[in-house]
């Protein structure tokens, strides 16, 4: 999974069924006893236990990453939890015996393993798993989906390799079987089924290639039907606040002196902009540190420096106490360095990708912008401009303590095809080839601009205001800071009721404000 399906398919479906166990132990229990007693007779529940967790990624090109280490580590409340490890230590025993004729690994074999909570994808023989980008998924995010359902719900990424078994008769034993195809792509030989029939019926193919992958559907618990206004209060309504807590809880038990730590990188970002001087000792509560994404390679934000410095003229023009810092997640060398990074922030900024999903490493009440990409509707990928309701990202920050809003960029974010209109413009980005632009074009490959004045404007009257008075706002009036390009997925206001909601004072309650999607000719 990508980083961000791997927090809401993986590791939630895992709190959820750690939560279960201890509340079924816990239900065992009767009558009363003693407080020595019942200290001795107390179930430990499976977050305080010795637990080893290994991740299983699925395909060759993919690696450990700081991030499913940081994440899956925080899961276990002890200091001395175990480090998380890569599935295949599981068959690989380190030799100490290490010489010339000796790299120190062995196979270790087991009789038999029972793997739970998968779903099986079929792939041509010929598939090559070292082709396939960092954060493209292999398959939907949706299960058992039917002739009628929406197909683009389910989170596909547009240049993935959909690998088809051909050959098969559609008979009553195959009638769950799943097959997509990206038309856009003009890819009619590489698509994927989905062969649950295969689990219970079909012994392995010789020549086709078998990957295990988590079963669940991203985003259970979020939808509006789950999280109607009679059971706000749910459990289930709010698992993803109820989980970030949790998280956050034990991070600050397994590194009991980071908040120190915040500080002094918050500092230290002042001082290399020259916003305060050596003298300075403050803890820096009267700064807003916004964090401005960038990645590597693919998505790459073009004028990010620029955006950065209209944004660091808040403060020598305006005098607002505001930084902007970049945060590249692909530059950190261990998960201390990612909690770091995103721990010291007030603020996150990012165009959609797995990137953003470690802004649930922000402090408490803090803000995220999702810059939504420029989706024609001659390619296929509207679930990640989507403002109806959450993106598929926007599912790990419903009904959390955070506040997350959209921006849906224009046609002026794509810098491709310039000075070209209509179907000429349609034309010069589905041009394929060596000079062509298509590649380029699919939003998961596409850099991107900003325009950085509604970056700026989304500081000023969002992230700036104190806590105090944003708490204290009415929904509409924070609603009408900003302009109809701009969606509210999460935010927590004053909605005059003061009565339901998910409470995180006596005033303030997390609401949503979906909105109709943007007409992606503009």
């Amino acid at each position: 999974d990508m980083i961000g399906e791997f927090y809401t398919r993986s590791l939630m479906k895992l709190y959820q069924l750690m939560s279960k166990t201890a509340d079924a132990a816990e239900g065992t229990k009767t009558g009363t006893a003693s407080s020595g007693v019942a200290e001795k007779n107390r179930v430990v529940p499976p977050w305080e236990q010795d637990i080893q967790f290994y991740i299983h990624l699925a395909f060759l090109n993919k690696k450990l990453l700081d991030g499913h280490k940081l994440l899956l580590g925080s899961m276990l409340t002890s200091p001395e939890a175990n480090d998380v490890k890569s599935f295949l230590d599981l068959f690989v025993e380190k030799d100490e015996d290490v010489s010339e004729n000796n790299d120190g690994d062995e196979c270790q074999c087991y009789e038999k393993m029972v793997f739970c909570g998968y779903d099986v994808y079929i792939q041509n023989g010929d598939f090559d798993s070292s082709e396939k980008d960092d954060d493209e998924p292999i398959m939907s995010s949706a299960r058992d989906i039917g002739d009628d359902d929406d197909v683009d719900s389910n989170s596909f990424d547009d240049d993935v390799s959909r690998n088809f078994h051909e050959g098969e008769d559609n008979n009553d034993e195959h009638q769950d079987s799943q097959v997509f195809e990206n038309n856009s792509t003009g890819s009619s030989n590489k698509q994927l089924v989905r062969n649950h029939a295969y689990k219970s019926m079909m012994p392995p193919v010789e020549n086709l290639k078998y990957t295990l992958w988590p079963t669940g559907d991203i985003g259970a618990g979020t939808s509006r039907l789950e999280c109607s206004q009679s059971n706000q209060n749910s459990r289930e309504c709010h698992a993803m606040g109820d989980f970030r807590k949790f998280l956050l809880s034990n991070i600050m038990r397994h590194y009991p002196s980071v908040k120190d730590d915040f500080v002094s990188h918050r500092r230290q970002v002042l001082l290399d902009k020259g916003f305060v001087d050596e003298a300075y000792r403050g803890d820096t509560k009267e700064w807003k540190i916004i964090g401005l994404t960038q990645r590597t390679y693919r998505r790459t934000w073009l004028n990010l420096p620029e955006v950065i410095d209209v944004c660091d003229e808040l403060h020598k023009v305006s005098k607002h106490n505001v930084a902007c810092v970049e945060v590249n997640v692909e530059k950190t060398k261990s998960p201390m360095e990612q909690l770091l990074l995103h721990g010291k922030l007030d603020g996150l900024i990012g165009v959609h990708g797995a990137q953003l999903t470690q802004a649930i490493l922000l402090p408490r009440n803090a803000h995220l912008l999702e810059l939504l990409p420029w989706i024609p509707d001659y390619i296929s990928g509207n679930w990640v401009q989507r403002r109806s309701s959450p993106t598929p990202l926007g599912v790990i920050f419903h009904n959390t303590d955070l506040n997350h809003l959209g921006y849906s960029l224009g046609r002026d974010s794509v810098p491709l095809c310039e000075g070209e209109e209509g179907e000429n413009l349609k034309k010069c980005f589905l041009r394929k080839g060596k000079k062509g632009n298509f590649k380029k074009f699919l939003w998961p490959r596409r850099d991107f601009n900003v325009n950085p004045e509604p970056v700026v404007k989304y500081i000023e009257k969002v992230v700036i205001p104190s806590e105090e008075s944003r708490n204290m706002t009415s929904c509409d009036e924070m609603r009408g800071r900003l302009d109809k390009r701009f969606v509210w997925y999460n935010i927590w206001c004053d909605d005059g009721i003061g009565s339901t909601g998910y409470e995180i004072n006596t005033v303030a309650f997390a609401k949503h404000f979906y909105d109709s999607d943007m007409d992606a000719t503009k």
